[in-house]
This record gives structure tokens, C-alpha cells and sequence, in this order.
């Protein structure tokens, strides 16, 4: 590979969205952010057609895309999905080949659920990222968001087993919670309660306090399920580490099917 390759890819591998990156919020995630890792190795011939592409482009048009994704996945990392959107679209005015940029829109559009458009864009990652663990993690949170709760399960469920053994254990965590809601949403309150039924207060993670209000919205619990919420939320306060779990409570629609009366006024306000 020649100086000018191997700058380009340095450059761009530098600014891509790690996966578990800044583990107070992964999420990817769902929460967990789009990545482009290259194996330690690499020559010219190995390198994917879209960052040779890339490294073609004048240094300037490089400079400029390299620092709009970067503000990309700013965005994304505090849940400013349309922001998010914003600045990728502004990158692929520049250069559109970096299947990580669809991967990072499609996982915004997710959030927003925004699906008109999500089986092209899962398309494109599907093809060219197949194993990619955010591409897997898209396709578990469109099942989420889609109400296909056994297949996101199931998803889920493949994803954490394929998981390195040094995988940070939040990221785990959160995952585990989406399949919590799932079996929620199923009706299946014995396996739900299973994922947490050995987390106690010492355990270092939103999960315990957010799987109990959780289970508490299940039952119709509102109160208790606000002292749950706001326990975590206070414990955690000087990090982000609960946001991919009210992400997603949001996303599974557990609320508006067993304490409908949460978002009432605001559903009402809306039609007005």
C-alpha cells in the first residue's frame, strides 16, 4: 500500500463509529454505533472498493467528509437523529460509497421509526457489511420496531453468543433488556423476569433498575415503575449509560400497550 492509501485509510478508520464505542452509550446500539473496522493487515488489493474510492478524492473533499461524519456520529451519540441525518447527507454529497454512513442512517431512521425507506437501506449494508454486528443489530431493532418481537429475540439472542469474550459487559446488558421487552410485549413475564432475577442493586449497570420498572409497566405498576426509573436515572446521572435503555422502552412500545394512559394527553394534544 503507498503512503497516500494508507494515509486516506488511517484517516477514515480514525473517525468511524467503533462498535461499543464510549460504552455509556453504545447503541448502538440500539442502540450501538455504526463501525468500519479493517483487520490488522491489509494491503491495497484488500481494501474495500469504497474506501479506495475514497482515498481518490482531493484531500480537501476528504478533509470536509472525514470532519462531517465525525459530527455525524456526535450527533448520533446524543440521540439527534435528524441532526444525525443532517450531516450524513451533507458526507454523501461529497462521497457516497461508505456503506457505514447507510448503516448510521438506517440506525437513525430506526430510532425515528422513519421505516418508509429502511429494507433499501438494509439492503445496501446487508450486502456489502453481511457481518458487520451493527448491520445484525439494525436488522434485531427493525424486528423491535416492527413489533416482530420473536424474531428480534431470536436476532438478539445470536448476536450476544457471537459476541468476543471480552465484550464490554453494558453492551450485553443492553441487548439483554431488548430481549426483556420482547418477551414482555410477548406476554411472557416468567422469561422476561429470568434476565434479571440474579441483578442486585450492586451490580454496576441500569439493568436491574430499568428491568424492574419494566416488569412494573407490565403490570400496570406506573408508580412503582417511576420510582425504578427514577432511581437508575439518578445513580447514573453523571453518565449516559441509561439513555439506550429508555430508547428501548420507546422503541418496543411497552408503555403505550400497558400504561396507555402515560401518552394519552400527549396522543390527544397531537391530534389537535
Amino acid at each position: 500500500m503507498n503512503k497516500y492509501h494508507l494515509t486516506a485509510l488511517c484517516s477514515i478508520l480514525a473517525l468511524m463509529p467503533a462498535f461499543g464505542q464510549g460504552q455509556e452509550t453504545p447503541e448502538r446500539p440500539g442502540a450501538v454505533i455504526p463501525r468500519g473496522d479493517a483487520p490488522k493487515e491489509m494491503n491495497a488489493e484488500k481494501l474495500p472498493a469504497w474506501l479506495v474510492s475514497f482515498s481518490n478524492l482531493p484531500k480537501a473533499d476528504r478533509q470536509k467528509y472525514l470532519q462531517g461524519f465525525a459530527r455525524a456520529k456526535e450527533a448520533f451519540q446524543k440521540g439527534d437523529w435528524n441532526g444525525c441525518i443532517l450531516e450524513i447527507t451533507n458526507c454523501e454529497i461529497i462521497f457516497n460509497e461508505n456503506p457505514n454512513s447507510w448503516n448510521l442512517r438506517l440506525s437513525c431512521m430506526i430510532e425515528l421509526k422513519q421505516l418508509e425507506h429502511a429494507d433499501e437501506y438494509l439492503a445496501k449494508v446487508k450486502e456489502e457489511l453481511p457481518k458487520d454486528p451493527v448491520t445484525l443489530l439494525n436488522i434485531a431493532n427493525l424486528h423491535m420496531v416492527r413489533q416482530e418481537f420473536r424474531e428480534c429475540i431470536t436476532d438478539l439472542t445470536n448476536i450476544i453468543k457471537s459476541m468476543p469474550y471480552d465484550t464490554d459487559e453494558e453492551l450485553i446488558n443492553i441487548m439483554n433488556f431488548r430481549i426483556m421487552l420482547c418477551h414482555l410485549m410477548l406476554g411472557e413475564e416468567d422469561l422476561a423476569e429470568d434476565i434479571i432475577k440474579d441483578l442486585s442493586p450492586l451490580d454496576d449497570t441500569p439493568l436491574y433498575y430499568y428491568g424492574k420498572a419494566a416488569i412494573n409497566i407490565y403490570y400496570g405498576k406506573r408508580q412503582d415503575a417511576m420510582m425504578d426509573v427514577n432511581s437508575a436515572n439518578n445513580i447514573f446521572a453523571k453518565t449516559q449509560k441509561t439513555i439506550p435503555y429508555q430508547r428501548g422502552i420507546t422503541a418496543c412500545g411497552l408503555i403505550d400497550k400497558y400504561l396507555p394512559e402515560v401518552n394519552k394527553p400527549k396522543q390527544e394534544a397531537e391530534k389537535k
